[in-house]
């Protein structure tokens, strides 16, 4: 069953602003590392109580080999960061005790990280990435307790949440509507999923103009009916996976309608592999069109276009490549 989109989380102000505070803190902190040429045992040491001050605020816990662990399945970390966090300890670690860490260091990448010779301000932007990271995650689990505690969502295998609506959006020379979404998925390990978003007008599909085909719907391999669609391919390494930020363009010019303001309802939809809807989110709006004229054929290829799953097969990792292929998913 469709839901209403919600407006964008809201969070009590009192934690909102404590969090900003705490944010502030560590940014600052992590600035004057950038700024400082210090020793490498300086910036060792600092940065090692920083990540210590992130990990405690979190868990509570206050030793840090206890509190990482209880951290990063709290914060449902991808591997990427599982392995920054952890390179980026055991760089400090070992500039700190001048010894390596417990287990023996077999990785090419990982012996240079270690060497003391290694530049401390390595360690500093690999900081930085955990930050940017950690501040992110940490604003999207906390609208996904506001929007969904409260409800059975929070118990769906795949829940949207944190939506939001933009007009006049630019994409690669393109202006049209975004929708920008978070998810959030359970036990779909595995699992190859697909992101659609599409229009319907009156209760009926908006269809795409002719040499837009790319940006149709596509199931079992064949187009349905050139019916307008974007559509992202997600596939889960974990149990539990969490989108932070997803993307979903349609441009104005590739919609089959006459010229003006038409009342469309825009849909966002989950389905995994067979086709079956795991959830959907739907909202009424204006979406202007522009004339014919504007563009005869699609400038760039629609996202299905270019990232389908036989060319994209969703190895570790595939969700950033597309970000940066893309433009679309963060």
């Amino acid at each position: 069953m469709a839901m209403n989109l919600a407006n964008p989380c809201s969070i009590q102000d009192g934690e909102i602003g404590e969090i900003l505070d705490f944010f502030d803190e560590i940014d600052a902190r992590i600035s004057r590392l950038e700024e400082n040429r210090s020793s490498d045992f300086v910036v060792s040491r600092e940065a090692y109580g920083i990540v210590k001050d992130i990990l405690t605020r979190e868990t509570s816990i206050s030793n840090i080999h206890e509190s990482k662990f209880v951290f990063l399945e709290d914060f449902y970390a991808e591997r990427h960061i599982v392995r920054l966090l952890e390179l980026l300890l055991e760089n400090v670690r070992f500039r700190l005790n001048a010894v390596s860490a417990r287990s023996p260091v077999k990785d090419i990448a990982k012996k240079a990280l270690l060497n003391p010779r290694f530049p401390a301000d390595e360690a500093v932007k690999a900081l930085r990435s955990f930050f940017e990271w950690y501040t992110r995650r940490k604003f999207t689990l906390l609208c996904y307790d506001a929007e969904c505690k409260t409800s059975n969502r929070q118990h769906s295998m795949c829940t949207i949440f944190g939506v939001s609506l933009f007009e006049g959006a630019q994409w690669r020379g393109l202006t049209g509507l975004e929708a920008v979404l978070s998810l959030f998925l359970r036990g779909c390990r595995g699992i190859q999923i697909w992101v659609k978003g599409e229009l319907r007008k009156d209760g009926k599909p908006v269809f795409v103009r002719e040499g837009w085909e790319s940006w149709s719907d596509i199931r079992n391999g064949a187009r349905q009916g050139k019916r307008f669609a974007v559509l992202h391919p997600l596939l889960p390494d974990s149990d539990c996976m969490v989108v932070d930020k997803l993307r979903l363009f349609s441009p104005e010019a590739a919609i089959d309608l006459p010229e003006g303001v038409h009342h469309v309802t825009f849909c966002i939809g989950v389905y995994g592999a067979n086709g079956q809807l795991l959830t959907n989110v739907t909202s009424d709006l204006g979406v202007r069109v522009i004339p014919k004229s504007y563009s005869e054929t699609s400038p760039v290829p629609s996202p299905q276009k270019s990232a389908l799953w036989k060319q994209e097969p969703g190895t570790e990792g595939a969700i950033y490549e597309l970000e940066e292929r893309g433009g679309l998913l963060h």
